[in-house]
């Protein structure tokens, strides 16, 4: 993402997707916004009330360097529990790791 904004490549990104509103909605587009690459963050938005959380989750800021550092170690962690308890139940399929198809 780096070299593409540097190159002037526009850098967009839909952080929201696939999560309900709450917390996780409003940490994913902390998150994205807190990364200097991304241009454009964004979010479908059907209510009122999701449009006021999102403007409540820009109002906010993006994440401090050690939020973000926080999530991409709890991610990263995340990742490797999946390795040893993956159930083979397919919800996350396509698997991002390519062990189920």
């Amino acid at each position: 993402m780096a070299e593409a904004h540097a190159r002037g490549v526009a850098v967009v990104m839909g952080p929201v997707g696939g999560y309900d509103e709450g917390a996780a909605a409003e940490l994913a587009l902390r998150f994205v916004l807190a990364n200097p690459s991304v241009d454009v963050a964004i979010s479908g938005m059907s209510t009122r009330e999701q449009v006021e959380a999102n403007c409540a989750s820009v109002d906010a800021g993006p994440l401090s360097a050690s939020e973000v550092e926080l999530v991409n170690r709890l991610v990263a962690e995340n990742k490797a529990l999946a390795d040893l308890y993956c159930t083979g139940c397919g919800y996350c399929l396509p698997c991002p790791q390519g062990r189920m198809s």
